[in-house]
């Protein structure tokens, strides 16, 4: 994703109340993008969703198959210590 890109999606997802921008206190040529409480939501309802469709394939395949998918890095799995539901 190339800078202007990446500053429109900005635009966007700000626009659309899910992230917010502020100033970085370290570095004033630098911000930082937060996640807002309506963000946070919505990440939390589309990782739930990633998980579950996860597990559904999962139930389908034998267990050496689905170590030879999470070893290409097929399936989404979330930190340990994050806070996904």
């Amino acid at each position: 994703m190339d800078k202007s890109q990446l500053n429109r999606l900005i635009k966007v997802l700000t626009g659309r109340h899910l992230i917010k921008t502020d100033s970085d206190k370290s570095d004033a040529r630098a911000s930082v993008l937060c996640l807002t409480p309506k963000g946070d939501a919505l990440y939390r309802e589309m990782m739930g969703e990633v998980l579950h469709d996860n597990d559904r394939v999962l139930e389908i395949l034998s267990a050496e198959e689905a170590a030879q998918f999470n070893d290409r890095g097929l399936f989404f799995r979330p930190d340990p210590g994050g806070v996904v539901p």
